[in-house]
């Protein structure tokens, strides 16, 4: 959780000590939350002051600009940005591309690398928004290019501020540049004050989404544009109150790193405190050398820290990330200095080969500002494209075993099939070194479990599959547990003409009214249900869906949920939820890397991966219903293996793959037939 920053290899008189001080406290304190997050809990806070540092810095450039030519030209203010960022932060995208492709597990890489394309087109805060409210990407891991969601927020920020500071100076044509500043300032304090309501109210509702989102971060920039906005006799504080209010500001920022967690919820009004704490230090000013702030925040370790920060911040946190798939194993304290030591390393170095080298290259400042946009574009482009090469051999799909695998699935020869049947024939040895899906392919393995999922708090959404007007009308109801059934209950519908409808969401087990994301469509599902014609209601749901609620109660509201539709005279069924593979044994898989053999060894004691117990199966017996189990599915003996028979049992800490799934689905239909049967 960073912000970019801008480095410099020396104060010179155009830096400013004290922000040079504000940033090297801002780097220093993200850094040292990703090293030790329990000790400086609030170190996130760093992404705050940055964001001010760069709307008061860039907006006092524009209007310095505007003041002195009348005008901005935005050609030569985008080059010099591009200047700037671009070279350091493409060669710590391409430095983490190639660790990811030499170190990191293949599971990761389609996560990975849809994030490098992120981060390097500057849109990696979205991506991360997104992802935030994406529940097929909750169980996403940190990338080595997270942070760049920061530079992302800036970079979208330098985009825009240059474009909303013309718009106002080149409104009031007539008027002086006193008053042209004044409605320049009036146009930030309305984006201010937008942004700050609209940070506050997203934030009460989705914190994670609105931490990334650049709309409820505009009014940082904005209170540091505000800053740059003033009159000449209020830009800096009075003398005798500069010391007292660089102190005040300070310990505003202290709080916010040692008292602030990761559970509050920010930015919303929180975030106020770190922005306030360094609007406070810039308005005062006291940088001067004879006063003891000066003298505090112009310590030559202060200013070489800030003169580093940008790489420094570039760097820290790919080897977070990338480090320990080197060592295989997490990084100890000591690996955690190394860190520490090595982020500051390779920035001097990035600062002195790479930045300062482009930012001062006379032949791109002394030309036409489109030389600098195509040599950056052709950098961008050649990082993309390495990206691109690398996904393209990473998730090429083999056709030397298509054939044969194929053969397998329809003779019932691949995962549960044999465990369910064992006297098939299935002494293939055409399939010995498969694995399905490859660990590349795994996180995504889905299907189409959620083409037609209810999100949080959507309104009901509905998919029907098999023909039209089958003999059979069946629902199935429930959360991403039952919909992970889908991909093997689809293919099987043809056969016997059955037409199955789904309600599955986020949140939607089928429980009396609880107030979480399916609240919207729960009342509907439940009224489609009693009046939707249906001759079998299959339901399912994650055992750990309700684990904090008194057992007895969760399985009493399942029933109660049930009776009005048994009672109406439709069949109802519970099928058991999957066991809970363990962490470990999930490593293991990732570890295996496609090596089938090693995958094999990869499994979860059946006692743990049932420690939780299911809801379902006690509440089939309260509402009188028939359950259907596949307990011999998952489990072989007392181990529950990640792999069974050539397929991946599992893509994440509880989802089955649709894979697997598809070798479930002709023995739960063969038992749903067998339950109709009795009548």
């Amino acid at each position: 959780m960073a912000a970019s920053v801008n480095s410099s290899t020396r104060v010179s008189p155009g830096v400013r000590p004290d922000i040079q001080a504000l940033r090297a406290l801002a780097v220093v304190a993200v850094i040292l939350y990703h090293l030790w997050p329990l000790n400086f809990t609030g170190g996130y806070v760093g992404v705050d002051i940055f964001f001010v540092i760069s709307g008061f810095l860039i907006t006092g450039q524009l209007m310095r600009e505007a003041r002195q030519t009348g005008s901005i030209h935005l050609g030569r203010f985008w080059a010099r940005r591009a200047r700037r960022l671009l070279p350091a932060s493409l060669t710590v995208i391409g430095a983490s591309l190639a660790a990811t492709v030499l170190f990191v597990p293949e599971y990761f890489w389609k996560q990975f690398l849809s994030e490098f394309i992120a981060a390097t087109l500057y849109f990696q805060n979205w991506r991360l928004h997104w992802d935030a409210v994406d529940y097929l990407a909750r169980e996403n891991i940190a990338s080595p290019v997270e942070h760049f969601w920061s530079l992302s927020v800036e970079e979208q920020f330098y985009l825009v501020w240059p474009l909303l500071v013309i718009l106002a100076w080149h409104s009031f044509r007539s008027g002086s540049n006193r008053s042209r500043q004044l409605l320049t300032a009036i146009v930030f304090v309305l984006i201010t004050v937008a942004s700050l309501a609209f940070c506050i109210a997203e934030t009460s509702k989705n914190p994670s989404g609105a931490y990334f989102a650049t709309t409820t971060r505009a009014w940082e920039f904005g209170v540091g544009s505000l800053l740059a906005c003033l009159p000449s006799k209020w830009s800096a504080a009075p003398p005798k109150l500069q010391q007292p209010v660089v102190l005040a500001g300070l310990t505003l920022l202290a709080c916010s790193v040692f008292i602030f967690t990761d559970d509050m919820a920010f930015p919303g009004f929180l975030a106020m405190v770190p922005v306030v704490g360094t609007a406070a230090v810039i308005w005062a000013r006291a940088d001067g050398p004879a006063s003891f702030t000066g003298k505090l925040l112009g310590a030559r370790p202060l200013q070489f820290v800030g003169n580093n920060s940008y790489s420094a911040y570039l760097w820290h946190w790919p080897l977070i990330v990338v480090l320990p798939h080197v060592l295989g194993e997490p990084l100890d304290w000591q690996w955690l200095i190394v860190v520490l030591g090595l982020s500051f390393a390779l920035a001097i170095i990035t600062r002195k080969l790479v930045e300062d080298p482009v930012r001062h290259s006379n032949r791109l400042r002394q030309s036409h500002s489109s030389w600098t946009y195509a040599v950056s574009a052709a950098g961008m482009a050649i990082v993309v494209a390495m990206t691109g090469v690398v996904a393209a051999s990473a998730f090429a799909t083999p056709s030397g075993d298509a054939t044969n695998v194929e053969r397998a699935f329809s003779s019932g020869c691949l995962g549960a099939g044999p465990a369910l049947e064992p006297s098939r024939n299935c002494d293939d040895r055409t399939l010995n070194h498969v694995l399905l899906p490859r660990s590349a392919d795994l996180d995504a393995d889905s299907g189409n479990a959620f083409d037609c999922w209810i999100d949080q708090n959507e309104d009901l959404k509905s998919c029907s599959y098999g023909p039209e007007n089958g003999i059979l009308r069946v629902a199935l109801v429930g959360d991403s547990h039952a919909a992970m059934l889908i991909p093997g209950l689809v293919p099987q519908l043809a056969s016997v003409n059955w037409t199955l409808d789904t309600y599955v969401g986020w949140g939607c087990q089928w429980t009396v009214s609880v107030e979480n994301q399916c609240k919207a469509a729960r009342v509907p599902i439940q009224d489609r249900l009693l009046n939707g014609d249906y001759d079998l209601v299959l339901t399912t749901a994650a055992r750990h869906a309700y684990a904090g609620q008194p057992y007895q109660q969760a399985v009493e509201d399942y029933a109660a949920a049930w009776k009005p539709v048994v009672d109406s005279g439709v069949r109802v069924v519970a099928i058991a939820d999957n066991p809970m593979p363990s962490p470990t044994a999930r490593q293991c898989l990732i570890s295996a890397q496609d090596d089938h053999e090693k995958a094999k060894q990869c499994a979860t004691d059946k006692s743990t991966a049932n420690a939780l117990p299911d809801h379902l199966i006690d509440a089939a017996i309260v509402g009188g219903i028939p359950l259907l189990r596949l307990d011999e599915a998952y489990c072989l003996g007392e181990q529950c293996p990640m792999i069974i028979n050539h397929v991946v049992v599992y893509r994440d800490e509880s989802h089955i793959t649709a894979t697997f799934s598809r070798t479930l689905g002709p023995e739960i239909l063969h038992r749903l037939q067998s339950i109709l049967s009795r009548g």
